[in-house]
């Protein structure tokens, strides 16, 4: 029978090997997980950061549109008053 204390001196150090191993491997994963949730992170927020841009372009855009979107009946009745002003006030 095997005695217990030669157990202890093979069986602990091996056992200590392998979790320092998979604790070293963990450290590595845990930092290169940390690495690059902070460069997805950063992708996602860039692409917010768009979204948000174009939202507001169409916004700003749809309203110029609708607010330079004159009837053609609007200028030239202008054009009109304009050049039929008395000539005393065009020379002013």
């Amino acid at each position: 029978m095997i005695r217990l204390e030669h157990m202890y001196k093979v069986g602990l150090p091996a056992v200590l090997i392998a979790l320092l191993l998979l604790l070293g491997l963990q450290y590595l994963w845990l930092r290169r997980l940390q690495e690059i949730s902070g460069v997805a992170q950063r992708a996602t927020l860039q692409s917010y950061v768009e979204a948000v841009g174009k939202s507001v372009e169409y916004h700003y855009r749809a309203s110029a549109e609708r607010q330079l979107n004159l009837p053609v009946e609007t200028i030239t009745q202008r054009k009109v008053c304009k050049s039929h002003r008395p000539s005393s006030q065009a020379t002013s």
